[in-house]
């Protein structure tokens, strides 16, 4: 049976990481961006890393050849995760990633990523890479769902033909720094637009969220992925 694939939020979001490896030996210096969107950015990454936990709502609205929309929760604690969707589930509690395909009545358990893709979750995670192999600026102001954001744009340094995104363009919250909106720019002409609602710090989780109990599940089928 094939793994299953990461859903389209992970496949977003990882892209911030793909970006940061488009850079080569003569990739410019993070300081040759945009020092007003660096200094954004410096603001909205020290909020985050300051949270112990975070949850959040987020919808992945996909336009272009493919229309759809996609809709959950993330919770996040430490290395610890808990992504819930309609139909699958993703659950990590730093040592083990579960993968809850819920329509299949089945749980794939895996190994963490070791280069740490896991990492998609967390919007301090994906803001690491801002300062490596990528050109950014801040484009415009605009007001966006009632709020004025700033919007800042993502480039690879080096033309990369192969790479799935040309361009990120990040929302962030004029006043609060909070990220609100993620939009990538695929190649193939579909746009990728991942928005966040109800952010909310420093929640008291119980750890057993982030832990897949195959009791509370009858006659589920467990396919062990694990690497020894």
């Amino acid at each position: 049976m094939k793994k299953l694939f990461i859903p389209l939020i992970a496949l977003l979001l990882i892209s911030f990481d793909s970006f940061a490896q488009t850079g080569g030996q003569n990739a410019m210096g993070a300081e040759e961006s945009d020092p007003k969107a660096k200094a954004i950015l410096d603001q909205v990454k020290e909020m985050y890393e300051s949270y112990n936990s975070l949850q959040t709502d987020f919808t992945l609205e996909i336009s272009g050849e493919i229309e759809e929309t996609q809709e959950g929760r993330v919770n996040l604690m430490g290395e610890s995760y808990r992504v819930e969707m309609e139909n699958q589930n993703i659950i990590s509690n730093g040592n083990t990633v579960w993968f809850h395909l819920k329509n299949n009545n089945e749980v794939q358990i895996n190994n963490p990523d070791p280069e740490g893709k896991e990492g998609f979750l967390s919007p301090a995670d994906m803001l690491k890479v801002y300062d490596q192999n990528l050109i950014y600026g801040l484009k415009d102001m605009v007001e966006e769902d009632g709020q004025m954001v700033y919007h800042i744009e993502f480039k690879p340094r080096e033309k990369d033909d192969e790479a799935d995104f040309f361009k990120l363009r990040l929302s962030v919250v004029k006043g609060t720094y909070e990220m609100s909106k993620v939009v990538a720019f695929s190649r193939d002409g579909t746009k990728y637009t991942l928005t966040f609602n109800n952010i909310e710090p420093n929640v008291n989780f119980d750890e057993k969220i982030f832990t897949f109990d195959p009791s509370k599940h009858p006659d589920i089928y467990i396919e062990d992925l694990r690497e020894e």
